[in-house]
């Protein structure tokens, strides 16, 4: 006979017998549209006795999945909490962009990367010497380095694309007529 697993890597029905089953029902409710959608997930409820007081507790709930229930057992529906969400998929379109016209735009990619780099520094500051500040101390190398390369990439000055490519004699000639 072998012995079952840990209660929370044994499969629902395995191991330990459940005490009772769980019905959570979730709500969500959309502020822009007030569209509530509901929906319900299995769980099977054991208790288990304390090894020290011998006291049962309630420890564990596991969801079940593509099983349906196997025992006779008493059956708890418990609410959770409601989630609130800004737009849901039921939102007419214009709906969705009055309210995504609300919000700031994304911040510019250079003020996120000198934050990057200041938490890094700040990391590192807040260290003391040793091995553990290496990884940090190569990723700020990494991102410099990285940031260094951007730089100069948008500092090299661009062809324009209404200059014509000039690769032999004659695409110069056509080029001096225009």
């Amino acid at each position: 006979m072998q012995a079952p697993g840990p209660i929370t890597l044994a499969a629902p029905h395995s191991g330990i017998a459940p005490h009772a089953y769980v019905i959570m029902r979730y709500t969500q409710q959309c502020e822009c549209c007030g569209h509530v959608a509901e929906s319900s997930k299995l769980f099977t409820k054991t208790r288990i006795r304390s090894s020290v007081t011998g006291a049962l507790t309630n420890g564990n709930m596991m969801r079940i999945c593509n099983e349906p229930p196997q025992y006779n057992l008493p059956t708890i529906v418990q609410n959770a909490e409601i989630e609130v969400l800004s737009i849901c998929a039921h939102c007419p379109a214009d709906a969705i962009a009055a309210h995504m016209a609300t919000l700031p735009p994304v911040p510019d990619q250079d003020h996120l990367d000198d934050l990057h780099e200041a938490a890094l520094l700040e990391k590192l500051n807040a260290m003391p010497t040793g091995v553990a500040r290496r990884p940090y101390e190569e990723e700020l190398q990494r991102f410099r380095a990285r940031k260094a390369r951007l730089l100069a990439r948008n500092a090299e000055p661009k062809q324009r694309e209404s200059t014509p490519r000039i690769r032999t004699a004659a695409d110069l000639l056509a080029a001096l007529k225009q």
